[in-house]
């Protein structure tokens, strides 16, 4: 993890939670059937995919531009707070699809199993 990497345990562990948050997003999703319809419609699949391909851009252009405003790299950067840390880690694993798509086949093969 690049936060860990950078900022340290905390960053690292604030991160992991962001990621878990966004997770519980998608098991959510799975569990209502957006997945599905996810998975279903070409076009939705592919906004989502763009959607997270410009916030990930988004995310390395900022981290670019900030680390020029201080003329450092990221050593001199100051911590970022844990509400933006989580709220940014969430972000990213909310907006990859292929997670949308691993529950959604986790869970239906969780299912048939059941339904026998």
């Amino acid at each position: 993890m690049w936060e860990t990497a950078r900022g340290g345990r905390r960053d690292g562990i604030i991160a992991a939670l962001g990621i878990g948050a966004g997770t519980l997003v998608h098991i959510c999703a799975a569990v209502l059937g957006l997945s599905v319809i996810l998975a279903s419609s070409e076009a939705l699949f592919t906004i989502v995919k763009w959607v997270g391909a410009a916030y990930l851009l988004y995310i390395a252009v900022s981290l670019v531009i900030s680390g020029e405003r201080r003329g450092g790299g990221p050593q001199s950067a100051p911590r970022q707070s844990g509400w933006r840390l989580l709220r940014a880690a969430a972000f990213v694993n909310i907006l990859n699809p292929k997670v949308a798509l691993f529950f959604l086949a986790y869970l239906l093969t969780f299912i048939t199993i059941n339904l026998r």
